[in-house]
This record gives C-alpha cells, structure tokens and sequence, in this order.
C-alpha cells in the first residue's frame, strides 16, 4: 500500500485522517488508532518458556505501548 492509496482503515473501515505520529505526518484511523507506515520494518520472534511451561515476556521500553507486555528479543 502506498500512503496516497490508503483513504480507509482496514481494521474499522474508517476515513483515515492525518496526524502527527512518531516524527512525522501519518494516515491514522480517529477511531482505533491505527497508524499507517509506509515501509515497515520485518520483525521475527520466537516464543520462550521456562520448564514450568510458562511463556516468558518482557515490557516494552519504548513507545508505542511503553510498559505493556512483550517478547524478548
């Protein structure tokens, strides 16, 4: 998608709106936040538990979403 092309949320199905996020101009939905970035970042994680079987996670350190439940990296 290409931030010209992109006039709708895809998870609302809302008229995106410009606004001030993360340094600079960017479609987001008004109402579930959802952001558009133009060349997102490929990411991969792994799932890692202790020998209790539970999962082990970290917070986040940075926004978005500082201080909420994470994979470690």
């Amino acid at each position: 998608m290409i931030a010209q092309q992109v006039h709708f949320c895809p998870c609302c199905r809302t008229p995106l709106s410009q606004e001030q996020r993360f340094g600079r101009l960017r479609p987001i939905s008004p109402a579930c936040g959802w952001v558009f970035f133009p060349d997102p970042q490929v990411a991969a994680a792994a799932v890692l538990t202790n020998q209790a079987g539970e999962v082990l996670l970290v917070p986040r350190a940075n926004e978005p979403h500082r201080g909420c439940w994470r994979l470690p990296e």
